[in-house]
């Protein structure tokens, strides 16, 4: 394999892929049309955007590249014939790219915080930074500390895409509508009020789910893959959760995330019937609620590495029809 592969390998291409393919469909295909059927543009110039889903695509190669570059000795045991860092790459390599690609994604995430009049926003991406830091010096080691804040990054994948729109929109609601009401009759003014705000409480709730759908499908294969690598994790004194509570205990977390799960997609599907959105709650069926049982089925028979594995790359097969949901709403919404 070239050192090109090896690289790509190093910062989980497949993951940033899907984390920028999430960022642009929780805009495109949630926020977009859940504006224009009311006559809404959004307001975050696009290049401002793609600016924020490559720094944020940088950022989170840098917090794959540090992981790897603190965890070289595990991972030498619990998968040797794939570690990376101090074998094709130095690990003095792997540190100074991750310095310069946290850099780099700070500064590219700038404009859309400038965007928006608010640099506060800003504070995302630096706590974000420092926690794949601290996540891979000490949390990871911490009995399910890690996997809170891995899923709280995962989280902040789709609420980071909607999050710059929103604001603006809250904030200029008033020149907004003094904007409207100039040109509109009182009671046509009166409910492109109500029509604004319903597109906003939409958008949010659409965003907060998918933000709890990361969270908990993160949470549980961040749960398994700490499993599947319990020998190393043994070996170096790190004390995650399947080290500290044994593998039968750490089942029944997942056992009760997935429950979590599957009552919040559950009302989903509940809520889009009763929309008559038939097609959703098939493919939700479908694509969603049937592999997870099937998860659930692998994790109870599971006893070898190889097992957990499957269903780590099961879950993620989930995460990724969880996004290609998106489209089917994008389609229901302007038809």
């Amino acid at each position: 394999m070239s050192n090109l592969s090896k690289f790509f390998t190093l910062i989980r291409w497949k993951n940033l892929l899907l984390m920028a393919a999430t960022m642009v469909a929780i805009r495109y295909a949630v926020i977009f049309p859940l504006l224009k059927i009311n006559g809404f543009q959004l307001p975050l110039p696009t290049v401002w955007f793609f600016l924020l889903v490559i720094g944020s695509v940088m950022i989170a190669a840098a917090g794959y590249l540090i992981n790897d570059y603190f965890d070289t000795k595990i991972d030498l045991i619990n998968r040797p014939d794939r570690t990376i860092v101090g074998t094709f790459f130095s690990r003095s390599f792997v540190i100074t790219l991750h310095f310069l690609l946290s850099a780099a994604g700070f500064v590219l995430c700038i404009p859309a915080a400038h965007f928006t009049g608010n640099y506060s926003f800003v504070l995302i991406q630096i706590m974000a930074i420092g926690l794949l830091w601290f996540y891979s010096t000490s949390f990871k080691c911490m009995s399910l500390t890690g996997n809170l804040v891995i899923s709280f990054l995962a989280a902040l994948v789709p609420l980071s895409s909607g999050i710059y729109d929103l604001y603006y929109l809250f904030v200029n609601y008033r020149n907004i509508l003094a904007q409207r009401m100039q040109i509109l009759p009182q009671d046509v003014g009166e409910e492109w009020i109500y029509l604004y705000l319903q597109s906003m409480r939409n958008i949010l709730s659409w965003i907060l789910a998918y933000a709890l759908f990361s969270f908990l499908t993160t949470f549980v294969r961040e749960l398994v893959k700490d499993i599947e690598d319990i020998e190393g994790d043994k070996r170096y004194f790190c004390q995650t959760f399947p080290v500290a509570h044994g593998i039968d205990k750490t089942k029944n977390v997942v056992y009760f995330a997935m429950i979590l799960l599957g009552l919040a997609f559950v009302y989903f599907q509940w809520i889009q019937w009763e929309l008559k959105n038939y097609g959703f709650v098939i493919y939700g069926i479908l694509a969603i609620e049937l592999p997870a049982l099937f998860f659930i089925r692998i994790i109870q028979k599971a006893k070898d590495r190889r097992q957990f594995h499957t269903a780590s790359t099961l879950m993620k097969w989930i995460m990724l029809m969880g996004i290609l949901y998106l489209p089917f709403f994008y389609k229901s919404v302007l038809g």
